[in-house]
């Protein structure tokens, strides 16, 4: 018969559950130090993506200040991610193709684009991430708290994180403008500009055009020269502010091309002197002219086309003419 001995066997079983206590004491211990570790880990690549992205920020916005852009501006196109487009854009410009007095108009433009209230949600983001956002002092803070053997530490770095989360800049839509003002007027341009104003004016008043063949300068001769001199500045100037304002979709070849429509109309079908004729877009509401429109087929239906005579037929489109240019 087996002899037990018991004090043997519970001596035995107390060291066993010891162990296995012990055991079990390690694992979770090597799990809180991997649990502290992955914290520490995350919040520091957190920490320093965020520290990167301000500073590129920052110096962003000091470089578009740089080109003329003021800082409201600047911050608001960050915020709509047009910032970086158009600093590599005028990055690769010479500085004297930088149309600096326009950029200013244009972040006139892009800070009335934003509801106030927007407005100040971005730029106070921006001001609070430059005088709240101390990352030596919250690294210290997250690190200490990380490895702090005090009750709740875990949940506290996790706290230190969520800043790290509301340290994200406010973000808008991009905005609805046009950037072509950002650079000069080229003399390719000028040129380009001037061939196609005196190809309005001569398609309209004759050839008075003559060129000085000394400058290359524009004249006109005859007694309606001083008009035409005024109408072929205002078609100028309408360019050049087709293409500085930010706020018009429509190229400036095309709107000057619809000036040219308007002078057309003005000189041709209502026969008026150069000195009447007026270049403004708005001119079909000026002289109260209604757009062509092809009939319907409702119309087409109701009136029939049998009725129509060859003198009809014959009869010219009173908008119906071309523009020459080059």
């Amino acid at each position: 018969m087996l002899n037990l001995n018991w004090k043997q066997v519970a001596a035995g079983a107390a060291r066993r559950d010891m162990d296995l206590r012990d055991s079990r004491r390690e694992i979770a211990e090597r799990l809180e130090l991997a649990k502290r570790q992955h914290i520490f880990e995350t919040g520091m690549d957190k920490l320093k993506t965020l520290r990167e992205k301000r500073e590129g920020r920052i110096a962003k916005i000091r470089m578009a200040e740089g080109f003329g852009f003021t800082r409201e501006a600047a911050i608001i196109l960050d915020a709509s991610g047009q910032l970086d487009s158009q600093l590599s854009r005028l990055s690769k410009m010479d500085d004297s193709d930088i149309n600096r007095e326009n950029i200013r108009r244009i972040s006139e433009v892009v800070i009335q684009k934003v509801s106030p209230e927007h407005r100040a949600e971005i730029l106070q983001t921006m001001a609070s991430q430059n005088t709240n956002f101390d990352s030596s002092e919250i690294a210290d803070r997250f690190v200490r708290t990380v490895y702090s053997a005090s009750e709740g530490s875990l949940e506290k770095a996790q706290e230190i994180l969520a800043e790290f989360d509301s340290n994200v800049p406010t973000t808008i839509k991009p905005l609805d403008l046009n950037f072509r003002g950002l650079k000069v007027l080229t003399p390719e341009d000028t040129n380009t500009i001037n061939r196609l104003v005196d190809n309005i004016i001569s398609s309209n008043f004759g050839n008075l055009v003559k060129r000085d063949p000394q400058t290359g300068d524009s004249f006109y001769e005859g007694d309606d020269a001083p008009h035409i001199g005024r109408i072929r500045r205002e078609l100028i100037k309408a360019y050049k502010s087709i293409y500085d304002d930010s706020d018009i979709k429509q190229e400036p070849v095309a709107g000057l091309m619809d000036l040219a429509e308007g002078i057309a109309y003005q000189s041709m079908t209502l026969a008026k002197p150069p000195s009447e004729i007026q270049v403004i877009p708005n001119w079909r509401d000026i002289i109260n002219v209604t757009p062509i429109e092809p009939p319907s087929v409702e119309d087409e239906l109701a009136t029939g086309t049998e009725d129509m005579t060859k003198e009809d037929e014959d009869k010219p489109n009173p908008l119906n003419f071309a523009i020459p240019y080059q």
